[in-house]
């Protein structure tokens, strides 16, 4: 089976991001060439450089939307001085994100594109490369809710509802609508919350990557890390990201439904519709995520 190239869009804001990062490197199905950071402050970069320093990608290309960006506190934040092995230090990009991407799109034509962050970096790619073209991206984001998803198959935070907030596209709209519209991209999958949310790093799956620490350094971060982590928060961490890292590495593990995204109230929903190329989740197959987390599919 041929290698994937993977170009990742992330932002910094909880454990699960870091984790989807150190994923890929763990994955042999996947090369993992750049990551584009939103909003991309110079404490995320240093904070994404070093870490992977410490796993020995410090090959990878790392973009910024906007450096001059005053977001700041990883290096205060225990959780991440864990993940990055040590200390790190603000330190400039490689380059802007949308830059980053478009030279690894070129690079690399049959790379995949996956998103777990709000749609700054994506919105400037597709704004300032209109000649770039993708047969699919996945995209962590959007809701299904009750008009794709039975009642008693939704999770229980969301019975019944049609509209909820969905992250990452709420916190950049018009990247969310450039990406929906955009003909640049063939089929565009949504690995939504409502699904997301079945999907949590416990103490059983802890125990499993605990198994998989001598076999790459990636996966000591994630263990120390959330070793830490789970101490403080016993009901564990939502694993959004990784979800939607490896329903890119292998959409089988996701049962998704051709819709139609709307926005109303405040509040992102769907409604099933045939010849959008916009799918969304609305179904998961634990046992075969777990193997694809694990690295072992």
């Amino acid at each position: 089976m041929d290698e994937i190239d993977i170009f990742y869009d992330m932002e910094t804001g909880d454990p699960d991001d870091p984790i989807a990062v150190l994923m890929l490197a763990c994955n042999k199905r996947v090369k993992l060439r750049g990551i584009s950071i939103y909003p991309g402050s110079k404490d995320q970069v240093g904070f994404v450089k070093t870490m992977l320093k410490n796993i020995g990608l410090d090959d990878v290309l790392v973009g910024s939307r906007d450096p001059r960006s005053p977001l700041k506190g990883l290096q205060t934040s225990k959780i991440y001085r864990i993940f990055a092995c040590g200390d790190f230090s603000s330190v400039e990009p490689d380059g802007l994100g949308h830059e980053i991407l478009a030279e690894l799109c070129a690079k690399y034509p049959r790379g995949l594109l996956i998103s777990g962050a709000p749609l700054g970096n994506i919105y400037d790619l597709l704004t300032y490369h209109p000649e770039i073209k993708f047969d699919k991206m996945f995209v962590q984001s959007g809701f299904a809710g009750v008009n794709c998803i039975p009642i008693e198959r939704q999770h229980p935070r969301y019975k019944g509802l049609e509209t909820f907030r969905a992250h990452n596209f709420d916190l950049y709209l018009e990247g969310a609508w450039k990406f929906l519209n955009s003909p640049n991209i063939e089929k565009k999958y949504l690995i939504s919350k409502d699904v997301t949310h079945f999907v949590i790093y416990d103490h059983e799956l802890h125990k499993l990557v605990k198994k998989k620490t001598a076999e790459h350094p990636a996966w000591r971060l994630i263990w120390d890390s959330m070793e830490y982590y789970l101490k403080k928060h016993s009901r564990g961490k939502i694993l959004h990201d990784p979800l939607a890292v490896c329903a890119a590495i292998n959409p089988e593990i996701i049962k998704f439904q051709e819709v139609k995204c709307f926005y109303k109230n405040r509040g992102w929903g769907s409604i099933p519709i045939k010849g959008t190329n916009i799918f969304i989740s609305v179904d998961l197959n634990y046992e075969e995520f777990l193997k694809v987390f694990l690295g072992e599919k």
